[in-house]
């Protein structure tokens, strides 16, 4: 169970203690222009200290929202702190939503000053006519012209010596509110999560105590700082246990970083350990000993994992590697970490036990229900929906799952997502998918089942084992268009597409299917920022293609 101490844990208490205790060490690495620079947790704090008094001049006081429009830099994690030391709430929102997604949320939270990173991030702001003022990081002179604007480089210029930054008048309370977070979601609008400092960094210091804790931990962070995942589990579990942190380039630099930093901890999601796996079997080299291991950098100890369902030969070929992969469950409503397996507990297929300070119960039609110090405060504005997921204390997740006779959680789908055929069957397309995306041939799939006759599946190639089969097969192909015609090529796929469905019922099985030409984005708004695949939008921006396969 949480202890006391724990209870009463704030982020920016957690923050100021590093400090005193490692203030000359090497905190953070991040780049500019491409090349990693670094700082000390004394440095970080000078930073921190001189954008909250900055705040605090500019009028923003305890409770006040403050939005950052962002990808991970070192300006995210130096806003988010010095929002928290002065009690404001941190509504953090990521950089794939859209103009007008933006001006709903920023809108709905009422909040009054925001920093965004780029010029192009900071017009979706302009939107809002609540915002008092918005700090852009790399901020052209057209920009600032508008005294709504402000360069991020001139608060070190601004004088606010006198703001009083006394610990008795700006550090928060363990109850209070440190942030708002949007969900995305799948489908419908997005929701504000409101959780407190507690939730947070409770949920951050149960998961620490989860893992062996050890010196030299290196962390290297991909994931969106925007989501939970990566800032329970990565920024709030670095300043829980020390160390250094490190701002990957982009998602096409991440393993170029692993080089460059040998990164100790890493947390992701599913997508990306299944990219490394595909990669070195293509290569040739996955048998190779420890070759996982120095692809990730050579000095990886362990490797976490969210967001979404982890497929089992991945598990299988980390273990043969000796790399520890360890699953674990959650959601934004709980700050986000309800299980996860460990060391000594862990079981093919499961998301772990459930955390000390957790409860977990199952209910009459499968959903998994949680309670713990660590379900959110409720939808900001929207008593309704709190009332329909929280219900006598339970949080009722959307999710349906079991747990086995020795505690393990295990994960069925989302209860939402279960289709049902004109046959009245029910299937849930994601247990199909993540099957057929073991075959190295697909990179990405979509069941289309709902309300209709059979299934089909909309199927994105992986490109690179795609032009190695036909170099293999010697096949006089020049276009990826050709390729997709191709009916050797389309009879490979129905092959590799039967036999992953080899052992599911028959009206589970992929009737007819479409080779796409393209891969499912963020950037298309087909996939959340945790990168999981938005089933609606993807069915709406296809609907002629899938129509196409039931005529």
């Amino acid at each position: 169970m949480l202890d006391q101490e724990a209870e009463q844990l704030t982020i920016s208490s957690v923050f100021l203690d590093r400090v005193r205790q490692d203030g000359e060490q090497t905190a953070l690495w991040f780049a500019v222009e491409d090349q990693f620079q670094s700082i000390t947790w004394n440095e970080l704090k000078i930073e921190v200290e001189q954008v909250a008094r900055y705040l605090v001049s500019c009028g923003v006081t305890s409770g006040d929202r403050v939005v950052q429009l962002s990808e991970n830099r070192r300006e995210w994690i130096v806003v988010d702190l010095a929002v928290l030391l002065i009690d404001a709430v941190h509504v953090p929102l990521h950089v794939s939503y859209g103009k007008s997604q933006i001006k709903w949320m920023v809108d709905h939270c009422g909040a009054i000053f925001a920093f965004a990173s780029t010029e192009d991030q900071a017009t979706k702001l302009m939107a809002s006519q609540k915002l008092k003022q918005i700090v852009v990081y790399e901020t052209p002179l057209k920009l600032v012209k508008s005294s709504k604007f402000r360069a991020y480089f001139d608060i070190e210029t601004t004088n606010t010596a006198d703001v009083d930054l006394t610990v008795e008048h700006s550090l928060p309370k363990a109850e209070s509110t440190a942030s708002i977070v949007y969900t995305s979601g799948t489908t419908g609008h997005p929701k504000g999560v409101v959780l407190s400092h507690q939730n947070l960094m409770g949920n951050a210091s149960e998961v620490l105590s989860t893992y062996e804790v050890s010196q030299g931990i290196r962390r290297l962070v991909f994931l969106p700082l925007s989501h939970v995942y990566a800032r329970t589990c990565d920024l709030y579990v670095w300043l829980l246990q020390g160390g250094e942190l490190m701002l990957a380039r982009s998602r096409e630099t991440i393993l170029d970083d692993c080089q460059s930093f040998h990164p100790t901890v890493i947390n992701a999601v599913p997508y990306f350990y299944e990219k490394v796996v595909t990669r070195l079997k293509s290569s040739g080299k996955s048998e190779q000993p420890n070759i996982l291991s120095q692809t990730l950098g050579g000095q990886i100890r362990m490797c976490a994992c969210g967001g979404a369902a982890l497929p089992d030969y991945v598990c299988n070929y980390f273990h043969t590697q000796d790399v520890p992969l360890y699953q674990g469950y959650g959601l934004t409503e709980t700050s986000p970490v309800i299980s996860t397996s460990r060391k000594d507990r862990s079981r093919l297929g499961s998301v772990g036990t459930v955390l000390p300070s957790v409860e977990v119960k199952i209910a009459e039609d499968g959903e998994i229900m949680t309670r713990s110090p660590y379900v959110m405060q409720g939808y900001y504005h929207d008593d309704d929906a709190t009332a329909e997921v929280i219900q006598d204390d339970w949080l009722h997740t959307g999710d349906l799952g079991y747990l086995d006779e020795e505690g393990f959680l295990f994960i069925n789908g989302r209860k939402k997502d279960l289709a049902v055929t004109a046959t009245g069957k029910n299937i849930c397309p994601a247990q199909l998918e993540i099957l057929l995306t073991a075959d190295p041939l697909i990179a990405q799939a979509i069941i289309v089942c709902e309300g209709r006759k059979f299934v089909s599946a909309l199927i994105v190639p992986d490109p690179e084992h795609l032009r190695a089969e036909i170099k293999r097969n010697r096949l006089w192909i020049f276009s990826k268009r050709g390729a997709l015609r191709h009916r050797k090529v389309i009879k490979w796929y129905q092959q590799r597409i039967t036999n992953a469905l080899k052992d599911r019922a028959s009206y589970e099985q992929v009737q007819r299917f479409h080779l796409m030409d393209r891969g499912f984005t963020l950037e298309t708004g087909e996939m959340t920022p945790k990168l999981s695949l938005k089933r609606n939008v993807i069915e709406s921006n296809l609907k002629m293609q899938i129509e196409a396969m039931y005529c």
